[in-house]
């Protein structure tokens, strides 16, 4: 007898399910180190300050020594355990301050959301967004709005080419 092809769905939607929680149950008993070598890639507008608060806690629980200036660093010194600030990514000067086993990692958002938080969260800062009468307005011609110049209108440029 032949299954209709929603039965079919479900038949395989249930053995894949059988196989995420039988690797579930296996990789719990797998041991696990926390990593104590981090680099994460602080970006605007993604949760990330939450992260970066989570990591601070996590390093000064541990004794962990922290990136944060360049003032006062000497090269050759030892490495950072910790780099978790906004920054213009350069691998191989961050590669210059971390230890070579350093795990990297950053948190991304889908470019529609993180224009519309933008809009709403910039509006009283950036004279582009406070001049538009809508975010729909601001993209349908961001030029009638923006002027390059303005003092806080940097926050109207696309978020993710600075990230």
């Amino acid at each position: 007898m032949k299954l209709p092809p929603t039965c079919r769905r479900l038949q395989v939607l249930a053995a894949a399910l059988g196989v995420c929680v039988t690797v579930g149950f296996v990789v719990q008993f797998l041991p696990c180190r926390p990593r104590t070598h981090l680099v994460f890639l602080k970006t605007h507008k993604t949760g990330s300050s939450s992260v970066v608060n989570l990591l601070h806690r996590f390093g000064e629980a541990h004794g962990l020594r922290f990136a944060s200036r360049v003032k006062g660093y000497r090269p050759g010194g030892p490495p950072f355990d910790i780099l978790c600030h906004h920054m213009r990514f350069n691998l191989p000067e961050v590669q210059k301050v971390m230890p070579n086993d350093t795990f990297y990692f950053s948190i991304v958002r889908d470019p529609g959301t993180l224009g519309e938080s933008a809009f709403a969260y910039y509006r009283a800062i950036a004279p582009a967004f406070r001049r538009a009468p809508s975010l729909g307005a601001f993209l349908a011609s961001p030029g009638r709005f923006y002027e390059p110049g303005a003092r806080g209108n940097h926050y109207a440029r696309n978020l993710l080419w600075f990230d």
